[in-house]
Parts: C-alpha cells; sequence; structure tokens
C-alpha cells in the first residue's frame, strides 16, 4: 500500500500531464495485494475491534447529554472511516479498479455492521424488561443508520457504482428492520405491566355510575397513565426524537389493542381465560371514550411533544375503537338492521364447501289491511347431505327470522323429522309477520339443517342465509341453497356480535350470537 502510494505521488506529479500520456498500468499490479489488505482489515474488524469495542462499552448514558448512543457505535464507524480513507488515499485513476475497490469496502460495511447488530442484540437477550437497556441498543442502531447515510454522502452517493449503492441500501433495510424488531421485543417485554393496568380500568368501569366532570373520566385511566409516566421518563432521558416516535406509536397501538381484547371487544383468549363477562352500558361505552382523549392528551404531552394528537387520532386503529363504541349505544334492533345489511357474504363458504342443498321457496305479500308484510316459506327438500355417525340419523329444518322488532313474535320455526335419509322431503310452510313500519329488506331468513339428538344438542349439518332484500321486488323466489359448515363473518360483523353477546339480560341478542356462531363439527 505504502508503495504505491508512492508511485501515484510520483505519477501525478511528473507523469500524467506529459504529452501522449495515457491511462497507467501500475494500479493493476497492485490489485491482489490491496484486495488482500481490504479483506485483512475486515477480518481484525470482526475479530477484533469489534469484540473489543462491545467489552469496552460501558452502554451507560448521561441522562443530561445529548448524546444518546453507546461508545461501540463511534468506535466501528472510526475504523470504517478509516478504512475508506486508506482507499482514497490510493487515488487510483482506473475507474473499474476504483469501483472494486469501493465494492469490497461496502460489502465489509455490510458485515461488520450485521455483526455488531446481532451481538448487541445477543448482549441484551437478558434485559427483557429493562427499558433503559432497549433504549440504549436503538439508539445505537439509530446512530449506526445516521453515520451510514453520511458515509454514503462521503463516498460520493449517487455517483457510487451501482452494485456498491445496493450492498449499502440493502444495509439500510437490514439496520431498519433489526430497529423495528427490537422495538417489537420492548413493547412485548412490557405487555404484561400494561395489560395489568387496562384490567385496573376494567374494575373501575364497574363501578361507574355518574361521572360529570373531566378529572373523574381521568381516574379511569390513572393505572395506565401512572405505570407510562416511568416509562415515558427513561424514552425523553435515553432515546433521540427520531428514535421516540415510532417507539411511542408503537406503544399507543398496544394499548389501544390491548383496551380492544380487554375491555371493549373481549377476544375468545380473555373470555376463555375464565374472566367474568362484562356487560358494557351506554354510560360505560361514554367514560371510555373520554378517557381515550385523555389517554391521547397525555401521550402527546408525556413524551415531549413529539407526535401530534391528530396523528394518533387518525390511527386506524384508533378510528375502529371510536366506531365500536359509538355502536355500544345503539339499540339491539338497530345493530341488527346494520348487520343483515351489510353482511351479504355469510355464504361464502357455501359453493367451496358445500355441506349439502336445501331447496325452499320463499313468498312475501304486502298486507296494506292488516299493516304488516306476510313472508310465506315453505321448506321443499334437502339433498346430498353431507354428516357422519355412527347413530341413525334424523334431520330437520330450523328456519329463523333475523331483522329489526322480532322481541315478542314467533321468530323461529322448525319442520318435523326424517329418519334415516339423506335427502328428506318436507314440503312444509310457515307464516312469518313483519310489522310495519319496518321493511323486508332489513331482514333475513336463516336455514339450519340439524341432526335430532334424543337428550342433547341437536347437531348442525349445515347452515344458510337467504337476505329478503333479493326477493322484495318479484315478491317470490324458489332456489336450491348450498349449506355451508359455518356462516362467513368479516370484522365488523364480528365486532357487532361480541357487543350483543355482553347484552346478558337480552334474549333477542343472546338468540342472534348463538346463531351467528353455529359450527358444524365432524362427528363420526
Amino acid at each position: 500500500m505504502q508503495l504505491q502510494n508512492s508511485i501515484t505521488f510520483f505519477y501525478k506529479n511528473y507523469i500524467k500531464d506529459l504529452p501522449g500520456n495515457t491511462a497507467p498500468e501500475y494500479p493493476k499490479w497492485f490489485k491482489p495485494f490491496v484486495d488482500k489488505y481490504l479483506k485483512e482489515k475486515e477480518n481484525n474488524m470482526l475479530k477484533s475491534i469489534l469484540p473489543k469495542a462491545l467489552d469496552q462499552d460501558t452502554f451507560q448514558i448521561d441522562e443530561k447529554s445529548s448524546i444518546k448512543h453507546s461508545s461501540s457505535v463511534i468506535d466501528i464507524f472510526d475504523n470504517l472511516n478509516a478504512l475508506y480513507f486508506s482507499i482514497v488515499k490510493l487515488e487510483c485513476p482506473l475507474h473499474e479498479l476504483n469501483d472494486s475497490y469501493h465494492r469490497q469496502f461496502c460489502e465489509t460495511i455490510d458485515c461488520v455492521l450485521k455483526e455488531y447488530t446481532k451481538r448487541l442484540a445477543q448482549r441484551f437477550e437478558s434485559g427483557q424488561g429493562d427499558i433503559a437497556k432497549f433504549c440504549v441498543v436503538l439508539c445505537n442502531i439509530h446512530q449506526m443508520r445516521d453515520e451510514l447515510q453520511s458515509l454514503y454522502g462521503t463516498m460520493g452517493a449517487e455517483r457510487l457504482d451501482i452494485d456498491a449503492r445496493k450492498i449499502l441500501e440493502e444495509t439500510q433495510k437490514y439496520l431498519k428492520v433489526e430497529r423495528n424488531t427490537l422495538i417489537t421485543e420492548m413493547i412485548e417485554s412490557i405487555k404484561i405491566s400494561i395489560e395489568r393496568s387496562i384490567r385496573d380500568i376494567k374494575e373501575g368501569l364497574r363501578s361507574v355510575k355518574n361521572y360529570a366532570k373531566r378529572d373523574e373520566y381521568s381516574d379511569i385511566a390513572n393505572p395506565v397513565m401512572e405505570y407510562f409516566d416511568g416509562v415515558f421518563g427513561i424514552l425523553i432521558k435515553g432515546t433521540y426524537e427520531a428514535v421516540r416516535k415510532p417507539l411511542v406509536r408503537r406503544i399507543w397501538k398496544q394499548t389501544l389493542k390491548l383496551l380492544e381484547n380487554i375491555i371493549i371487544l373481549p377476544s375468545d383468549e380473555v373470555l376463555a381465560a375464565g374472566e367474568d363477562l362484562q356487560e358494557l352500558d351506554s354510560k360505560q361505552s361514554q367514560v371510555l371514550e373520554k378517557m381515550l382523549e385523555g389517554l391521547m392528551d397525555y401521550f402527546v404531552k408525556s413524551t415531549g411533544d413529539i407526535i401530534k394528537i391528530k396523528s394518533l387520532q387518525n390511527m386506524p386503529e384508533m378510528k375502529e375503537l371510536r366506531s365500536v363504541l359509538a355502536q355500544y349505544r345503539k339499540t339491539t334492533d338497530t345493530l341488527i338492521k346494520e348487520f343483515v345489511k351489510q353482511a351479504g357474504h355469510q355464504n361464502y363458504l357455501a359453493t367451496s364447501d358445500s355441506q349439502g342443498e336445501l331447496h325452499v321457496q320463499v313468498d312475501i305479500y304486502n298486507n296494506t289491511i292488516q299493516d304488516h308484510w306476510d313472508v310465506t316459506v315453505k321448506v321443499v327438500s334437502a339433498s346430498r347431505l353431507h354428516f357422519n355417525t355412527t347413530k341413525m340419523f334424523t334431520p330437520f329444518v330450523e328456519v329463523n327470522l333475523i331483522g329489526p322488532g322480532t322481541s315478542g313474535v314467533k321468530r323461529k320455526f322448525q319442520t318435523s323429522k326424517k329418519n334415516k335419509t339423506y335427502s328428506p322431503l318436507f314440503n312444509e310452510s310457515f307464516h312469518l309477520k313483519i310489522m310495519k313500519p319496518n321493511d323486508p329488506i332489513d331482514y333475513e331468513l336463516q336455514f339450519c339443517v340439524k341432526d335430532f339428538c334424543f337428550l342433547q344438542t341437536d347437531k348442525l349439518v349445515g347452515v344458510v342465509v337467504m337476505p329478503l332484500a333479493q326477493i322484495q321486488e318479484t315478491g317470490s323466489i324458489q332456489d336450491r341453497l348450498n349449506l355451508s359448515r359455518s356462516l362467513t363473518l368479516d370484522r365488523a360483523d364480528k365486532n357487532i356480535l361480541i357487543i350483543l353477546a355482553q347484552r346478558l339480560h337480552d334474549e333477542v341478542a343472546q338468540e342472534f350470537v348463538k346463531l351467528k356462531r353455529l359450527e358444524k363439527t365432524d362427528i363420526i
């Protein structure tokens, strides 16, 4: 390397400007030696400099200092910069060789930074739950990305060889993914503590009677805010704003998710854990909505005003929670009406995984004299029913009228039972009424083919839904409907079911939820 530098000096000062001079050949003589030198430097960084930098790093940050990353990042980039300037010092006049050295150097950067990140993560695996340690690691990765961007600019940025650029771009992407992975790990490490404080909120909601003042609404959120006081204090002292911003957004998202799963839309896991199903009423939903407003304001102010309240308000998770809380204030009839209108996809699985066919005829008549709608349902037959059983198969059909205003009226009908047949013939009719001002467009018929079980719960063979909206214009329809194992429900459908399931003393709501959650279980 020293000999090449001397020859380069001689060439620049005594030969370069001579008439008829051509590109020199001497840099090619030294390429094997330069390649070897760069490889040795890379190995030295991996085996000696990098471990030493980590061992000497205390990972202790002065809270009063503006520098939030630790010394090992500085050591690594001091060595990388020194290696780069040894390449620059060669002043190689051949572009293809210069590009080759830059590519090799970029590969060294990629290798060293990935190894450093890997060892850094391993070193702090035992620090799960230690927020201060996570802050140091995140700030180190952030500083690496900044230093890498600076080095990229020093190397010529867009003027760099395209392959060298791609290597550095991939390194940046890798560091970003690792940063996001560490953020996820940190969120996971504090999840149990957030959960615990949200369960305290749940308990506080049980005693809600008449909250009129803003500070009383805020009292409900105290368990969460008391926990986050400590967390945010560490984040403000131990992170850069660029690190803190995505971290706070992720914490907010996790908080909303836990509020949803534990209180607002209890998940199956929560219910399976044996927790009491708490019936949220209209007043409690208002309290929760006010509490969310207060929490947003708290998040913004307690994290150094690095995020705008609008950015939290506009998060999809926040919009959905507000929408769900608004639904808690709707009547059962209104929610069922909304469900019927939006759930035109319930029979989605019937075609691809048919459990048999049901032949029905439905007629709708506008009875203006008695001011109601007459609905006549004729169950003609079923065919090719799929059902495994070692006992006698006894199919029958259950017909359910679903829609608003069905409380106190007959809404469930049942055919006779047929023994030992997978293609039973029924030819039975049922007469239903829809009282005005209700409209058939807001109703549906749910047909459930079941196997009768003496002294046991009848087993589902298949289910299918027929919206009355599709026959209101013609007034009559005769169709063969494919039966499915269960109804297909989207997130909005399931949200309505969770809300109605909490109305423990509402017979219509409980029956509706049970019908929509029917699912066939294979029995041999």
